[in-house]
């Protein structure tokens, strides 16, 4: 079961093989199924971090302000969960820009 926080392999069409963060909870992705995700960010290094880049582990980072919805089926594989604190700050960072 897809949950916020799982950390996916994603084919983000065009993109090639990303890594994403789940941000929308288990009830949506049944509905939906659909899955709200985060994609790696891949942007370059800044002094001042964004706010709404968040940082799971190992220097992994999440750019919750280019969120999208992907079909479930287009998750490849599962790599990690990412700490509580990191889905907290991305629903914060969420809540930021909206």
């Amino acid at each position: 079961m897809i949950e916020a926080g799982d950390i996916y392999i994603t084919d983000l069409g065009g993109e090639g093989p990303r890594s994403v963060l789940v941000l929308s909870n288990a009830q949506f992705h049944r509905r939906a199924d659909r899955v709200v995700v985060a994609p790696e960010w891949r942007g370059a290094d800044v002094a001042l971090p964004f706010p709404w880049v968040v940082e799971a582990h190992d220097g992994l980072e999440f750019a919750v302000d280019h969120m999208r919805s992907v079909e479930a089926g287009r998750l490849l594989r599962a790599v990690g969960r990412a700490p509580y604190r990191t889905v907290m700050a991305a629903r914060r960072a969420l809540l930021a820009i909206t």
